[in-house]
């Protein structure tokens, strides 16, 4: 599926100009720079992304209006602009929220909310199940209009979302760019050339550090103090109670437990994933931090003569990461499925590991060692008995493996062993104990020693995820 972006900024200010480019030995020409996408590229949708500092007092139906009357009249605006057009492909319009003082109106918030709304906006475009369901994806994203800070920002948060959906699909990208318009010839239109400035497919990584703020909307910092605590305590504290009405969610659980799922794919944990994936639902937790955060926008008057739109609460790092986890959740659960439980036949294991970190094709770190780990427990299944289940510990099996060495150096090698293990419980509690243990869970792919349970039966060698220690483990990396 290919997916037309770009910015726009007052209609007003555009000339009439011929564009063309050349594309595939081909020319297309258009007056109208989305249609000439459209011909060049044959894209599926167009996504158009405008600030809310674009609206006018002239656009507004009444005097007496709310921020949702804002979003409608540009909504009203740019489609009957693009019709005006005769544009023929399917539009899709983005408000964004925007900062600064215009002829009629003062726009106050955080600016970053420019940048978490565009990433919000952007996992719903690539929810749609005619994107997820594409074979494909190919992104033309133009930088021709719109003002540069938010071209910036709509290509960071690209950035952010396509090389998640990579580890799904083939994902292309291509970023486009028109000559400078100078002023319209009086014999007629300019000709305006377009280039493509950026070309590439995008390889699967996601998003991750350890200590982002564990918020997804916060109050408004540039609130006096009393209107600060008011709006905590009727929006931010009702946003809690919601979540624990409607869902049974704490937040601090939710984030734990997407924490828990981004390490899983960012270090290449197939275990941690089986233990995270069931867990809170990402995108509901932003959808109803978006629908709080809309509900706290304000119309005033202010000092100046102007109408202000006032934002009394601004997004928080955590809305990122519960977007980057929610798009690969959904895109998972669409393609693969959900058929986890605490005990899976150990194919299966290869099958998840093979499909997200794609160890029959790629030769990085994490499919490297997750192939090793896989094939070497693999190994070892003929020294599991009918009926058994074992705690992991590939020592102890490597040992059954080697029951051939003789009685005398079998002797010698148990008892070794054993004062390991003695060793081992009485670091148990050490710092240095703890710290090695988690190195090796990372190291092993979270294959390690007491993480998983053996049991065979039928011939059948299953997983069993010891989930205490998972957890454990998986909070302390």
């Amino acid at each position: 599926m290919k997916l037309f972006f770009s910015t726009f900024g007052k209609i007003s200010n555009y000339k009439e100009v011929e564009y063309s480019i050349d594309y595939n030995e081909n020319t297309f020409e258009s007056p109208f720079l989305p249609d000439l996408m459209c011909k060049a590229f044959g894209v599926d949708t167009t996504e158009l992304f405008l600030l809310d500092t674009l609206v006018e007092k002239n656009d507004l139906l009444k005097e007496d209006f709310k921020y949702e009357d804002i979003i409608t009249s540009l909504e009203n605006k740019y489609s009957d602009y693009f019709k005006s057009k005769d544009y023929k492909g399917n539009l899709n319009l983005h408000i964004i929220p925007g900062v600064g003082s215009y002829k009629e109106f003062r726009f106050v918030g955080n600016m970053n909310d420019t940048y978490y709304m565009t990433l919000i906006q952007l996992l719903n475009i690539f929810s749609r199940p005619e994107v997820i369901n594409s074979e494909e994806i190919e992104v033309i994203f133009d930088i021709s209009f719109g003002i540069n800070y938010q071209s910036n920002v709509l290509y960071r948060t690209l950035m952010d979302i396509l090389p998640i959906l990579a580890y799904f699909k083939k994902v292309r990208f291509k970023l486009t760019n028109a000559e400078p318009v100078i002023n319209t010839s009086a014999e007629g239109k300019n000709k305006i050339n377009v280039y493509v400035v950026e070309e590439k497919v995008f390889e699967q990584s996601i998003s991750y550090k350890k200590d982002f703020a564990k918020k997804t909307i916060s109050v408004f910092r540039g609130l006096s103090i009393n209107e600060r605590k008011e709006v905590g305590k009727n929006y931010i504290r009702e946003f809690e109670k919601r979540l624990r009405n409607e869902k049974n969610m704490g937040l601090n659980n939710v984030f734990l437990n997407l924490e828990l799922y981004l390490k899983s794919i960012y270090y290449g944990l197939p275990l941690l994933y089986l233990y995270a994936m069931n867990g809170a639902d990402f995108k509901y937790v932003v959808d109803k931090s978006l629908e709080m955060y809309n509900s706290a926008i304000e119309i005033r008057d202010s000092n100046e003569n102007l109408k202000m739109v006032l934002r009394k609460l601004e997004f928080s790092e955590g809305i990122k990461y519960l977007v980057l986890g929610s798009i690969f959740k959904i895109y998972f659960e669409n393609i693969y499925g959900t058929k986890y439980c605490t005990e899976i036949p150990y194919d299966e294991l290869k099958k998840l590991s093979n499909f997200i970190w794609k160890i029959d094709e790629f030769k990085n770190q994490i499919s490297l060692v997750l192939e090793k780990e896989i094939k070497e427990i693999e190994s070892l299944f003929d020294y599991i008995e009918e009926g058994e289940e074992i705690l992991f510990d590939l020592e102890m099996l490597k040992s059954r493996k080697n029951e051939s060495i003789e009685g005398e150096e079998k002797v010698e090698n148990t008892k070794k062993e054993l004062e390991h293990e003695n060793d081992e419980l009485k670091k148990q509690n050490s710092i240095e104990n703890f710290s090695r243990k988690e190195r090796n869970f990372i190291a092993h792919g979270s294959l390690s020693k007491n993480t998983f349970y053996l049991k065979k039966y039928n011939s059948m060698v299953c997983i069993r995820l010891n989930e205490e220690e998972i957890c454990k483990l998986g909070k302390a990396i």
